[in-house]
């Protein structure tokens, strides 16, 4: 059975994102593209400011910042703690999560109401429940 996945209408994007990288933590990839210079994501160990598999680059000009991160339990603690600080609907323009060179989280132009999409991955009763705390407007 195919699984499709769902587009998101973010009201809280740092509890969103948190949630995000808790459950694709292990063996996954995130890359932030946008003004990072509040973050510290380029001293983290394994990041890289060059593309790679879905990890590329969504903005032709202006040129943003990006960087690419190994999104591991050591790893996500460092985003997580960055996250309130560096804008992520002022600063930062496109936040994705790959595994297995499959994209499992989008978020584009400042997590833009339903320029934000999740894999199949996700299940529908997880999303249920963001909506219930108030973290996602709505999707579908």
């Amino acid at each position: 059975m195919e699984k499709h996945g769902y587009g998101i209408d973010v009201r809280k994007p740092i509890e969103f994102l948190t949630a995000m990288t808790e459950i694709f933590c292990g063996g996954s990839y995130i890359s932030f593209e946008g003004d990072l210079s509040q973050s510290s994501f380029r001293s983290v160990e394994g990041s890289s400011t060059e593309p790679r598999g879905m990890m590329q680059r969504n903005t032709i000009s202006p040129i943003y910042d990006f960087v690419v991160l190994p999104l591991e339990q050591d790893t996500q603690k460092v985003i997580i703690q960055t996250l309130p600080r560096i804008g992520l609907r002022s600063r930062v323009a496109h936040v994705l999560i790959e595994r297995d060179n499959e994209l499992k989280m989008a978020a584009y132009d400042w997590f833009y109401p339903y320029l934000v999409a999740v894999s199949g991955d996700i299940d529908a009763n997880l999303l249920d429940r963001m909506l219930e705390a108030k973290i996602i407007r709505a999707y579908k």
